[in-house]
């Protein structure tokens, strides 16, 4: 091209030359710098999506203890997948974009658990806001169950609980839709769901299909298929299934409580005074057990046999004389799977030792969501044997924090948001109802009139 004499030549190809040396050094300091997690997990995420042509379903991670940047990777990609497939929700999926837009700025470049990062109100604020946008009508198959859950935990971050409930619900309905199981790790959500949705015949069908399969990342399964039959009132199947698996110390636990009659006490202070129906039982079950000596025997009774530990009350590697003195006590002591019976915290117990059942693994909870909480545990572990009657006492789910004074307070609602996201309350809820329902086990009144 030919230009006129005053030097607009130069002057452009000056300009360009300008804006082309800005890019070049703008992309030099993004190598220079290392890319966060997100970045790095998008990258790997679309690049496989895109180049691949790979299902994005098949790609996504979710974990019940995990809440970072990376679980947001593919999130702007399906939200857009969304928006073009809906026919009458384009508006509000688009509004839910704009708002994880929005979010997605605050989240992308933290390498660290957000829950460690990102505390601050206005994080909270468009959460909220992002809540508002929800709504039953939204289409449940549109998104793959992990970005449902994704939705879920920000909901619980910020205390918005009809949403958690209603993003949960969507995760559930959205593998229930998927008829295909692409992988094992899948059919284990499809189990869950279906134990949830009451759908026997489709659960025995992928059950039966499980059990015939001969590989060993299946034998993970077998506790959970074991567990799953409680949700159908077919209790004698799940203690057939875990009896095969008894250790030695089980198999003497398991004639040390044969058809006798259990109480499960809780830490809260109910107010009804069920202490003398507590004592009556043959067997009484606490958690953390220390004595009785800050307890009101009218309430909590005066009895314990069994208690369960956790890692936080008694340290592996450290000797305390008293807890000693007080787990000597005990029957058995029961413990986390986080400690081994040679630890230095049980030296010189005088009581049957041996862990509890692994309860917290997703292939051997029966929860959709999330890991089960103390009773809930204790249930898991107590129901793999031929026990009498069971009764619950002392626990309402996290609905009041009036704990006895000898347990420690857990917060304004008694448990805080952290510890739901955790331990998922619809998922605790759940298994408990269906065991009230069946008659599998027996409750106080505060916590039937809960389960009702």
């Amino acid at each position: 091209k030919s230009f006129d004499s005053e030097g607009y030549t130069n002057d452009a190809l000056a300009m360009f030359n300008k804006e082309v040396l800005s890019l070049i050094n703008k992309k030099e300091d993004e190598i220079k710098k290392p890319l966060s997690i997100y970045e790095k997990r998008e990258d790997e995420v679309m690049g496989l999506v895109n180049r691949e042509n790979k299902k994005i379903e098949n790609l996504l991670s979710y974990g019940n203890y995990k809440f970072d940047a990376e679980n947001f990777s593919g999130i702007n990609y399906l939200l857009n997948r969304a928006i073009s497939k809906s026919i009458n929700n384009k508006e509000i999926w688009t509004s839910i974009k704009v708002d994880i837009l929005d979010i997605l700025e605050d989240v992308k470049f933290r390498d660290e658990s957000l829950w460690n990062s990102l505390k601050g109100e206005a994080f909270i604020v468009k959460i909220i806001k992002l809540s508002t946008h929800f709504c039953y009508k939204l289409e449940s198959e549109f998104l793959p169950y992990q970005s449902w859950f994704l939705f879920a935990n920000l909901f619980i971050f910020a205390r918005c609980y009809s949403t958690y409930e209603l993003s949960r619900t969507k995760a559930r309905d959205s593998v229930l839709f998927r008829k295909d199981v692409p992988n094992l790790s899948f059919s284990r959500y499809k189990i869950t769901a279906m134990l949830e949705s009451k759908d026997l015949e489709e659960y025995d069908a992928l059950r039966n299909k499980l059990i015939k399969k001969d590989d060993s990342y299946l034998k993970k399964y077998l506790l959970l298929l074991g567990n799953s039959e409680l949700y159908f009132n077919r209790h004698h199947s799940t203690k057939a299934f875990h009896e095969k698996l008894f250790t030695s110390k089980e198999k003497n636990f398991a004639e040390y409580i044969r058809n006798k009659s259990i109480a499960i006490v809780g830490p809260v202070q109910s107010g009804l005074g069920l202490g003398d129906e507590i004592d009556s039982f043959d067997v009484v079950v606490r958690f953390n057990y220390n004595g009785l000596e800050n307890f009101s025997t009218k309430e909590f009774g005066e009895k314990t046999d069994i208690s369960f530990y956790i890692v936080q009350i008694l340290i592996p590697n450290k000797f305390e004389k008293e807890k000693v003195k007080r787990m000597s006590e005990l029957d058995w002591v029961i413990m986390d799977t986080a400690h081994k019976e040679e630890d230095i915290c049980f030296l010189g117990v005088n009581a049957e030792i041996r862990p509890r059942y692994f309860a917290a693994h997703m292939f051997a909870t029966t929860f959709f969501k999330g890991a089960p909480s103390g009773i809930q545990r204790v249930l898991m572990d107590l129901l793999r044997f031929e026990t009498g009657k069971v009764k619950v006492f002392n626990t309402n789910l996290f609905l009041e924090n009036n704990y006895a004074k000898a347990y420690k307070s857990r917060g304004k609602m008694g448990a805080d948001h952290f510890n739901f996201f955790w331990h998922d309350p619809l998922s605790n809820f759940t298994f408990l109802k269906r065991l009230k329902e069946y008659n599998i086990i027996d409750a106080d009144e505060v916590l039937s009139e809960i389960l009702k």
